[in-house]
């Protein structure tokens, strides 16, 4: 018999604890959207891991040369023997400026000179066009247009001249390709670009879980080597270039997370009276590769500011209190929406027992 009303008392606890009331209340508060800007360096608190690896690759390529040289047309020179022929003339002179001729291929005297009765002399005389025309073989010229000069060589061949050695020298412009530094500078520049793509793929091939490789990589002097030089006289050369690069990798998780407790940090000191919404923080930021391959980073953070509630004292504060009391009480709250659900019997008070009432914090974000 004893046991047997053990039983039915224990069921009796049972049912009155089940249909004991109890009340819901849904309080519906605005976020707003809270922002903050963080400049490196960032909290010392939240330590960014990151790795530096550095990465050399080479490569080679063949470039046409754009460059010119241009030489300039060269006049022939040489000798005019002038021999006066002992015809009793007397010293006779010759003035600098005197042409002579070889057909078509003109020379001038460079100097004045006096050729003595009964003797030969040698002036020097130049082409009056450039070119390799005016290189002649021997005994060429035959005529000059000083006409007394003439004269005497038709008439009793009293005199007489000739180049009795070839004249030499001429040459014919002519323009080669050449090495210019603007050629070097562009074969440089094709090489790094390309060797600078390579190195950037091998480092992203070396990525790890979890981890981001830096927009910038820290390179060194390339290692340039074309096999000619500046000036030289070629319509193509070849080069190679090595370039060695560094690369940063960094936990984006730690980034994130070194901007969120930054915010954290903000609202607390801006905001006391609010908390930021957890799972709504969001971070953007820039990373820059400093020498030596340190990595900063900018960016802000943004996340959700609600007013904080004390559940524990809100429902010390309801319980008991009549439903017009209760609704009284809770427009005193930061919040912009509350209702209350009663579970078992609708009674006109909210239940003694604060641990009969729920709360529910509905944060809608703005």
């Amino acid at each position: 018999i004893a046991i047997g009303s053990g039983v039915i008392g224990l069921l009796v606890l049972g049912l009155i604890v089940a249909y004991l009331p109890s009340a819901d209340i849904t309080l519906v508060t605005q976020a707003s959207s809270f922002t903050q800007t963080t400049n490196v360096p960032l909290p010392q608190a939240a330590p960014i891991t990151s790795r530096q690896v550095s990465d050399k690759q080479q490569t080679n390529g063949s470039f046409a040369v754009t460059g010119t040289k241009v030489t300039q047309a060269v006049a022939a020179t040489g000798t005019v023997v002038l021999s006066n022929k002992n015809c009793n003339l007397g010293s006779l002179r010759i003035p600098s400026g005197t042409h002579y001729y070889a057909s078509q291929i003109a020379f001038v005297q460079n100097a004045d000179i006096t050729v003595p009765d009964g003797k030969s002399v040698s002036a020097s005389i130049t082409a009056t066009s450039p070119g390799v025309a005016s290189n002649l073989p021997p005994n060429s010229i035959t005529s000059t247009d000083d006409q007394p000069l003439e004269a005497l060589v038709t008439v009793g061949n009293c005199f007489s001249f000739t180049n009795t050695a070839p004249t030499t020298g001429g040459v014919d412009q002519r323009t080669d390709p050449q090495i210019s530094q603007d050629d070097l500078d562009k074969a440089r520049a094709s090489l790094t670009t390309k060797v600078q793509a390579l190195i950037q793929t091998d480092l992203a091939r070396q990525t790890k879980p979890g981890e981001a490789l830096s927009n910038q990589v820290a390179y060194q002097a390339p290692d340039f080597l074309p096999d000619h030089n500046l000036g030289d006289l070629v319509s193509s050369f070849n080069s190679s270039l090595s370039l060695t690069g560094q690369g940063s990798f960094y936990q984006t998780a730690d980034v994130q997370k070194a901007f969120n407790d930054n915010l954290v940090a903000q609202a607390q000191a801006q905001h006391p009276d609010q908390s930021l919404v957890p799972g709504h923080l969001a971070a953007t930021y820039q990373e820059t590769t400093a020498s030596g391959g340190a990595l900063t980073f900018q960016g802000s953070a943004t996340g959700y500011l609600a007013p904080q509630l004390d559940e524990q004292k809100i429902r010390s504060k309801l319980a008991g209190k009549s439903i017009e009391g209760a609704r009284a009480y809770l427009t005193t709250l930061p919040i912009s929406q509350a209702s209350i659900t009663q579970s078992a019997f609708h009674l006109p008070n909210l239940p003694l027992f604060s641990s009969r009432i729920t709360i529910k914090y509905q944060i809608d974000q703005a």
